[in-house]
Formats: C-alpha cells, sequence, structure tokens
C-alpha cells in the first residue's frame, strides 16, 4: 500500500494579536500594517498550485481577524485536504 504524501504550506497573515506576552519576538511588530485578504488569499492559491495539501495559517493571532473564516472558507473550496491555524487560544 503507498502512503499519501502530505505537502504542507504555511502561509502568513500578519502580526495583529490579542495578547501581549512578555517573551513575544514579535511585539515591537505589532503595530506594522497588517496583510490585506487579498494578499493572503493570493499565498492561498499559489500554495494550492504548487502541490500543497496541507495548509496552516499563521500570525500574530488569525482567529482575530475579520476575515479568518473567509480565508478557511476560500481554502476549503481549493481543496486542500487539511487546514489549521495556530492560535494563542484566547
Amino acid at each position: 500500500m503507498k502512503e499519501k504524501k502530505i505537502k504542507k504550506s504555511v502561509v502568513f497573515v500578519g502580526y495583529a494579536c490579542n495578547n501581549n506576552c512578555i517573551f513575544c519576538l514579535d511585539s515591537n511588530k505589532r503595530n506594522l500594517p497588517q496583510r490585506s485578504t487579498n494578499e493572503i488569499k493570493k499565498d492561498i492559491l499559489a500554495s494550492r498550485e504548487n502541490g500543497a495539501t496541507y495548509l496552516e495559517l499563521i500570525g500574530g493571532e488569525v482567529s482575530i481577524r475579520k476575515d479568518s473564516l473567509e480565508l478557511i472558507k476560500f481554502s476549503n473550496l481549493l481543496g486542500f485536504d487539511t487546514i489549521s491555524m495556530t492560535t494563542n487560544g484566547r
């Protein structure tokens, strides 16, 4: 039986975060301009076109973006087998 290979792609969505951790390496970047929905969608599409089957969305905190569900729905429509996001759980 041939194992299915997973090709993972990580897409960075920006530095905005709802925590203020004293150990954060990116705390000095929180005020940088956020990436637009279209910029992120272009990266997601490029990942899929390059054969990625697993997508991970990362950033400061993905879940506080107003477009986070839109990005997940878009990724799902592209046919990723797995879509995940790194979150602080708040």
